[in-house]
């Protein structure tokens, strides 16, 4: 499986050629949702943006336009608040804590520009991490409602079999045999064909997908508006082949798993794969220079726009960042950090002399498909297993454990596999004295050793001098601090879970506890008494002031 998890470093910065794409498909996406939404109207809304990457820009941005177009829907037609259930997916080894740490920004701009002043008016939005393939299952059954792709779907899964005869040449190009070609359009095709099939089996009837795809608007494969941006990075290799900076071997073997499609393409496997309808195959352009204009035009439509506008300022610094984000990992893995400077130094000269002499544009596919055809029923049973801890947890580690997860599975399920149907594992960031997951969403809870740890410390504890917890020489007022803290926690606990587990959904519950009514008993606070002997003998010694 191709890795671009650590290709989108360049993305967390606000760079102009993705806003550029992010605003072209804006009311492509509102329209999608808003139609979903009048057409549906849940009281659960799940929305999944599938290669999230780890840029707030990219993903919880969109995520926020989209709620703020369903809200403005529903106030209109008289609807109740709504829950959002939104997915962020992408391979393991991408960095989820990214995502997660800058959720307080999000809920901080839902606040501000959706919610406003009447935040009863709004619902609950539980955001979640899916890390995987979107190239295999990643939702349970019947669970989204709207999926949003963009510029993921023409990274492969793998560099295509067969193409030894690619010499000279690093992706699809004017000089690449047939053989070549078909190679990388048939793992295109495979590919894209197992997302259709896994994104058919996750939606409900009538769910949205927008994907944004770079793409070619001809059907010639090596169309310079797919390709040429690699024939720089090609020539660049070469030269370096010759100067003797790289061994011509390592060269022959090197090819990037791309493939930009065309719309007859899209549209022909959506409608071969069968289970969507394709509602619009959208072609714009962007160009390479930050701040051109681009034009969107319906494919096939005659009323299509075409305004182009020249840009006298020349920016190619933000072209050449965007391909070295794309490009790095997969050159360092191949021939070794030790070239990647010069590489790039030699990249970014020869995109200069390029945009100096000719308008370069990406072009991008926006296709908008409908769910439409069901083929649930009984068979194996499918799990759908949340884990939960807060924003600053280290669910990175976690998402790179999964690999075992899923080879202790097989173990277990040995020559039965079959029959067992599949295990989605999702990352749910957030405290557990709040809401977490949509009203009847749950059927199993547990919590191992968690809720001892209250969300605070208590207020009115300046009397526990000498003690770091409850302790023998802690007076009442401490005790029933310490307790009503945990009272109102616990319930808080509680009363979220009650909205979450279905009528009969069971929870275990792991407390570190006490046997006695005691509230300062050795088996509860030995081991803080132990610590505080501890830190009063280094406040003795000078080592902590007292006051702290």
């Amino acid at each position: 499986m191709f890795d671009r998890s650590i290709s989108y470093e360049w993305l967390r910065e606000e760079q102009p050629t993705i806003k550029q794409v992010l605003s072209l498909t804006k009311s492509i996406k509102e329209e999608a949702i808003r139609e979903f939404y009048y057409r549906q109207q849940p009281k659960i809304i799940s929305i999944a943006d599938l290669g999230c990457s780890s840029a707030e820009l990219n993903n919880l941005g969109v995520v926020s336009e989209l709620i703020a177009v369903v809200e403005e829907a529903r106030r209109q037609l008289g609807d109740g608040p709504l829950e959002y259930h939104v997915c962020l997916n992408d391979l393991p080894g991408n960095d989820f804590n990214t995502v997660f740490r800058s959720l307080t920004k999000f809920e901080e701009k839902l606040q501000k520009e959706i919610m406003g002043d009447d935040a009863k008016d709004f619902g609950h939005c539980f955001v979640n991490g899916v890390p995987g393939s979107f190239y295999g299952r990643l939702f349970p059954s019947n669970s989204m409602h709207f999926v949003h792709s963009s510029y993921s779907l023409m990274w492969l899964s793998q560099v295509p079999e067969a193409v030894d005869e690619n010499k000279g040449n690093i992706c699809i190009a004017k000089t690449s045999p047939p053989s070549v070609v078909k190679a990388y359009f048939e793992q295109f095709q495979n590919d894209f064909t197992m997302f259709l099939r896994c994104r058919s089996m996750e939606l409900i009837g009538g769910g949205k997908m927008v994907l944004t795809i770079l793409g070619r608007k001809t059907n010639e494969p090596y169309a310079k508006e797919s390709s040429y941006m690699y024939e720089l990075l090609a020539t660049v290799l070469n030269n370096m082949v010759t100067e003797g900076l790289i061994e011509e071997e390592k060269l022959n073997r090197f090819n990037i798993p791309f493939y930009a499609p065309s719309p007859t393409e899209v549209g022909f496997l959506i409608e071969k794969e069968g289970s969507f309808s394709l509602n619009q195959i959208y072609v714009s352009q962007v160009s390479w220079q930050p701040g051109h204009n681009y034009n969107t035009s319906n494919n096939g439509n005659n009323g299509a726009s075409n305004q182009e506008e020249d840009c006298d300022n020349v920016q190619w610094y933000d072209f050449v960042k965007c391909m070295r984000s794309v490009s790095e990992p997969l050159l360092t893995s191949h021939f070794g950090e030790g070239i990647i400077e010069e590489v790039f130094q030699r990249y970014s000269q020869i995109v200069r002399v390029s945009m100096l002499k000719e308008k370069n544009a990406f072009v991008n596919l926006i296709a908008v498909v409908e769910e439409a055809r069901r083929q649930l029923g009984d068979g194996p049973l499918e799990y759908h297993v949340c884990l939960n801890d807060l924003p600053g947890n280290d669910f990175n580690a976690v998402f790179r454990s999964l690999t075992k997860f899923e080879k202790l599975q097989k173990e277990i399920m040995g020559d039965d596999e079959k029959n067992f149907g599949h295990c989605f594992v999702n990352g749910v960031p957030g405290s557990f004295y709040e809401r977490l997951f949509p009203c009847n969403s749950m059927h199993f809870v547990h919590s191992s050793c968690s809720l001892m740890g209250l969300s605070q410390v208590p207020e009115a504890v300046e009397e526990n001098k000498g003690n770091i917890y409850i302790a023998e020489t802690s007076p009442p007022s401490v005790v029933r601090a310490y307790f009503e803290q945990f009272q109102n926690d616990c319930t808080m606990f509680l009363r979220c879970r009650s909205k979450e587990l279905i009528g009969g959904g069971k929870m275990v519950l792991t407390i570190l506890g006490r046997k006695t009514n005691e509230p300062y008993a050795r088996e509860s606070s030995y081991m803080y008494e132990l610590l505080a002997t501890v830190l009063y003998n280094m406040v003795a010694e000078g080592l902590i002031e007292e006051e702290s």
